[in-house]
């Protein structure tokens, strides 16, 4: 994700059709585990949201 004006402060990003069970999730020097019925809702520091990993784990 980027952003070339330099306005944006926070990306949200809905990811639907997930399989249930147990998720990293990876940004910038952030990792998370995170279980999921169905779909997530991620809320990102655009300076961190240039390269977004998500793995069943």
């Amino acid at each position: 994700m980027s952003d070339s004006t330099g306005v944006v402060k926070t990306a949200e990003l809905l990811v639907e059709g997930l399989a249930g069970g147990a998720y990293s999730v990876r940004y910038g020097a952030i990792q998370n585990r995170v279980l999921i019925a169905d779909s997530m809702t991620l809320s990102i520091p655009m300076a961190e949201a240039k390269l977004i990993r998500v793995e069943r784990v």
